[in-house]
Order: structure tokens, then sequence, then C-alpha cells
């Protein structure tokens, strides 16, 4: 798939997530995705070498917890294979990262907000992203892994503005990404997903999940898109990862890209934004640009009480 192709999906998918009445996607543990859940807090000393303008406290974790936290933002079976940092702070932070081990792969971050607000994250000076906490998830979060250029030392900075915030950060080294088959890699050859070859990839995921012990819940093959979940145990064992890369992703990817417009998520946005008085758009799209222009009464409708 193209680089465009990958973000627009990455794109979608997030958009899923974030919605109350979202697809499968929000139905299961995407591989992909980060849910920041609480951390019991152990004493320890601050790990790592963080400046900031207003550090709120001196670490509680271990150095082992410190590492763990972060890790959860990586794909299964990734290891730390480097120092530790821990922060906390309302304004602005500097960590110190020093050089990439020669076995990372990425650096991966974890941030949760102690109020609404927004972080915005900026490595070596370029900015890599931000996370935004609402009123109605005051505490949430997220993270991820981020690729990292460059043989000198690094630095990480975190901007709040106000809003308090912690960060888990630490070196990884993730697995190689699985492999599409070649029964997905011809199904994709074209570009376009059919409904056959969709209702296909789906039966191969469902297989290769059964064969290493996991049952996948749900599964209309019915519906537009069809509805699933799994269990944690299989996303923390690398399998869901592992099936579905290599048996659906693609192909699912294409056929929800396909059908967008007449998505649930695109249902539950045209009735927010008709409650509100504003026409629908036709396209997912322009309605996801609609939405985030309309204010908080479309994002209260879209996102419940």
């Amino acid at each position: 798939m193209s680089a465009d192709r990958e973000e627009r999906d990455a794109e979608l998918r997030r958009l899923l997530v974030d919605t109350a009445n979202a697809s499968s996607l929000a139905k299961r543990r995407p591989w992909k995705l980060v849910s920041l859940i609480a951390a019991v807090a152990i004493a320890s000393g601050v790990t790592g070498a963080v400046s900031a303008a207003a550090i709120a406290q001196s670490s509680p974790y271990a150095d082992e917890v410190v590492a763990n936290l972060a890790l959860s933002v990586a794909r299964a079976n990734s290891v730390a294979v480097g120092e530790s940092h821990y922060v906390s702070s309302n304004d602005v932070a500097n960590v110190d990262l020093g050089k990439m081990p020669s076995a990372a792969t990425g650096l991966a971050i974890r941030t949760s907000c102690t109020e609404p607000g927004t972080i915005n994250i900026t490595l070596d000076g370029t900015w890599i992203g931000s996370v935004t906490c609402t009123k109605e998830s005051p505490t949430g979060g997220g993270g991820g892994v981020n690729p990292v250029s460059g043989a000198g030392a690094h630095t990480l900075t975190f901007q709040s503005g106000g809003t308090g915030f912690e960060a888990w950060i630490v070196w990884v080294k993730e697995p190689p990404m699985p492999t599409s088959s070649p029964q997905q890699a011809a199904e994709m050859a074209d570009g376009i997903a059919t409904r056959e070859e969709y209702l296909a990839a789906f039966n191969r995921f469902v297989g290769c999940m059964s064969g290493a012990g996991f049952d996948i819940l749900g599964g209309d093959t019915d519906s537009l898109i069809i509805d699933y979940s799994i269990t944690t145990e299989a996303v923390d064992a690398g399998v869901d990862e592992l099936c579905y890369v290599s048996q659906f992703r693609d192909v699912d990817s294409a056929w929800q890209l396909q059908n967008e417009n007449s998505s649930a998520t695109a249902d539950l946005f045209r009735r927010c934004l008709s409650s509100n008085g504003i026409t629908p758009a036709e396209t997912f799209e322009e309605l996801d640009r609609q939405v985030n222009a309309a204010g908080s009464d479309v994002q209260d409708c879209i996102h419940g009480p």
C-alpha cells in the first residue's frame, strides 16, 4: 500500500474507534491502537535525564515499571533496549535521550494528561504528535513508537501550556512486521477489494486465529462491515497482529475505505450534525470536516454523555 493510503487508513481507523457507534475496529483491541490504563505507583528515583520548567514530582515508578508502561504502546513482543525516562510537568519538559541504541528500532512514548488540555511533543525540534484530553476524558492520553534517525544524541520535548501530564519513554526493539499472504497480495493486486475478497480474507483471518488457539467473537458476515472482537490475550501474544496483517488488514482497509460513506460512523456523524441544524455532507471526508468545525455540541452527541 502507498504511504498516502496507509495514512488515510490510519485516520479512518482512529475515527472509527473514537465514535460511540463504530464498526468492528472499536469493538476489538487493534494492535495499532493503545488503551491507557491506570498504573500503580511504585516508589523510585527519577529515571533518565530530564529538565523541565515545572516538574510536578519526582518519579513514583521503578525503572522497570516506566519501561513496561512505555512498552504498552508498542507492538506485541517488543522489548526495551535502553534507558527508560519518566517526566511529570505542567509546562515544558526536555528529556535528554542520548544516542539511540544500535538494537533499537524506535522510541516508545506514552503520554497521559492529568487534566483537560493538549500536550505537543517534538523530537530534535520536529513535531511528532500531540495528545489532547477533553472534559469527558480529562485523564486520557495516547502514544506509540516513533522512528528516530541520526547518529547523535536526541532530545524529546513536551509543551503543555499549563496542562498537567505524565510521560513514560523507552527505546524499543519491535519484531519484524508480518508479511501479507500470497492470497491477500493477489486480492489487492488491483487495489480494490470486492465483497467476495473481503469475506474470503476475513475467513482466513478467523482460521489463522483459531489455529493459534484464539476465537473470534461475533463476526456477522451478512453486515456491510463485519463486526467482531478478540481477546486481550490474543493481542498480548501478538497473534492478532500476525493473523490480521498477513490475512486481512489490506483487504479490510480497502473495503472500509470503499464503503466509508455508508458506514455506521458516517451515519452517526449525519445524525449528530442534523440534530444540531447542520445539513450533512455526502462523503465521509466532508462529514469529518463538518464535525471538526462544528464544536462541542456535535462532539458531545458523537461521544455520548
